[in-house]
């Protein structure tokens, strides 16, 4: 069984735990808000079997473009003509001659 003692200790400990993640959350959205482009980088963690210790490596993040592009990728595919019409009435369209 808990002791009274013990769990006024856990709780104390899990707000004080709580606390301090959001300040810090707040401090990172306040900076974020006031610049946007502020530099930016990741950390990731790694570790060999032969390494005992941890080891963080910096990685240089590209930040996004401020709006995506929605235009579809323009495709040059090999053309090949083709006159749908008559000699006497030509209706010319290309098509791909990678279609088969």
């Amino acid at each position: 069984m808990i002791c009274p003692n013990q769990l006024d200790k856990d709780r104390a400990a899990t707000i004080r735990s709580i606390t301090k993640r959001l300040l810090i959350y707040w401090e990172e959205r306040k900076l974020f808000i006031q610049n946007p482009a502020t530099n930016m980088a990741e950390f990731t963690h790694e570790r060999t079997e032969e390494q005992e210790e941890e080891v963080l490596q910096e990685e240089v993040l590209d930040f996004a473009p401020a709006a995506l592009d929605d235009s579809p990728p323009e495709v040059e595919d090999p053309l090949q003509e083709i006159n749908l019409g008559t000699e006497e009435d030509p209706r010319p369209t290309f098509i791909s001659t990678l279609l088969k």
